[in-house]
């Protein structure tokens, strides 16, 4: 009896472990925390991104060091608009991989001094170049979905 039981028992659990392969399920990547070693320092540096609000073109310059970012925004003509600073984490959930920034302090612009501490997050794809941040895809997210590209500043 006891050799029937260890039989089912190992029968069931290459079952399950087939099944859990071809189920499609991304499975934890032993890597995560070199990946995202890497990725921090790719970040390193300064980046650059134009977009459009309304009927203005804005142009914002986003430099990282270490774990804190800085964004200055431009208007039309080339002056700061506004600014801040914020430390920022970056993480692995399932198969995309996510920016946090919280501690924000504006710096310039009409809210200057103003802090928030809470944590904001986006989905980001990182290259040597460039890198997309992607609001509105996140479960908690219920704003309109957006992306912006930005591109590295030699």
């Amino acid at each position: 009896m006891n050799r029937r039981v260890v039989c089912c028992v190992a029968t069931l659990a290459l079952v399950c472990v087939r099944t859990s392969a071809l189920s499609g399920e991304p499975k934890p990547d032993e890597n995560e925390g070199a990946i995202l070693k890497e990725d921090l320092r790719k970040f390193q540096g300064q980046w650059e991104t134009t977009y459009k609000i309304q009927d203005r073109t804005i142009r914002s310059v986003q430099v990282i060091r270490g774990k804190k970012s800085t964004v200055t925004r431009f208007d039309e003509n080339g002056a700061v608009s506004d600014a801040h600073t914020a430390e920022f984490v970056l993480a692995i959930s399932g198969r995309i991989k996510v920016f946090t920034y919280f501690n924000l302090e504006v710096t310039a612009g009409p809210l200057k001094g103003s802090r928030f501490p809470e944590r904001r997050s986006f989905v980001y794809r990182l290259e040597d170049d460039w890198f997309l941040e992607a609001y509105g895809l996140l479960i908690d997210q219920r704003e309109q979905p957006s992306v912006l590209t930005w591109r590295r500043i030699r």
